[in-house]
């Protein structure tokens, strides 16, 4: 119930789906799985940041949210399906 409540939740599902790769297609690629795996972890410990400093200081905890839903749009919209830029 901890990871639905938690933001970011993404990179520790993703740890539980890939660690021994059992939960992925037998054709997925290591090198995707490993470049999957850091951007969700880095991006589940972003959100717990975010969520700590809006204990503190909560327009700054806001503006980080906005700068993490940008990056993430951002950079999907700059790769086509295969993982490359697109032009």
């Amino acid at each position: 119930m901890f990871v639905h409540l938690f933001p970011g939740q993404g990179g520790l599902v993703w740890l539980h789906a890939s660690r021994g790769r059992r939960l992925l297609h037998a054709d997925a690629s290591p090198a995707i799985v490993r470049a999957v795996g850091r951007r969700l972890i880095g991006g589940t410990a972003l959100c717990a940041v975010i969520t700590l400093l809006a204990l503190i200081q909560v327009d700054l905890s806001l503006v980080g949210c906005g700068l993490v839903l940008a990056y993430y749009g951002i950079s999907d919209v700059r790769k086509d399906d295969r993982g490359e830029k697109s032009e």
